[in-house]
């Protein structure tokens, strides 16, 4: 008489969740490749065959992920975006408007020094031929959490009238000179340029100037 063992059915495919992180790590490398790209060369200058031949995939492998190139950036800022969150003042930290205005310049210096590509990619470049709706509610909903503390210094008459929003852009553009020119010139991004940058970039803010 023949004993037939019961034996599992042996799947060579791999499983559903070994795909899953396939796909999963396939499609992350796309990202950070992009972020390498689109940092380096802007959007308008990215192509996704450079994209591609960073991540180490095949052309059609990122359309199979992504739909176009705007897809593609559009998911990329708004990670980077998120990423920033992590760096915002808390609300309730108090102190007074300088000091407050301080703790925002040092949102700045952290996130670029834990993402320094991000946050040129955010904060050097434009966005605006590309960004959807869903990346401008992220980006509007995120920056309202610095623009409420401008409206508050202008109520109290601690910075000077104008658009939130202009004067926001004002401070992020003197951060971001800082750090170009001193990549440029080859040299340290150091106390002695931050707070040099900061007392200037909230003197220009400041109503009393």
């Amino acid at each position: 008489m023949t004993v037939h063992h019961d034996r599992p059915l042996v799947d060579k495919a791999a499983s559903p969740s070994r795909r899953d992180e396939k796909t999963a790590l396939i499609r992350e490398s796309i990202m950070r490749a992009a972020l390498e790209v689109f940092s380096e060369d802007t959007f308008t200058g990215a192509r996704v065959q450079t994209v591609a031949a960073r991540a180490n995939v095949a052309l059609g492998t990122i359309y199979n992920h992504f739909e176009n190139k705007e897809s593609l950036a559009n998911e990329v800022y708004q990670r980077c975006k998120a990423q920033s969150t992590r760096f915002c003042v808390d609300p309730d930290a108090g102190g007074s408007p300088r000091e407050t205005f301080g703790l925002w310049w040092a949102t700045l210096v952290n996130f670029h020094a834990a993402h320094p590509q991000s946050f040129i990619f955010l904060e050097t470049q434009d966005h605006s031929r590309f960004l959807d709706q869903t990346s401008r509610e992220l980006a509007a909903k995120i920056d309202e959490r610095v623009l409420a503390d401008f409206r508050r210094w202008q109520t109290s008459g601690e910075i000077r009238a104008g658009e939130p929003k202009l004067l926001l852009s004002m401070m992020v553009a003197v951060f971001s000179a800082i750090v170009l020119e001193t990549e440029r010139m080859g040299r340290p991004l150091d106390a002695v340029a931050l707070t040099l940058g900061e007392d200037s970039a909230w003197a220009m803010l400041n109503a009393s100037a």
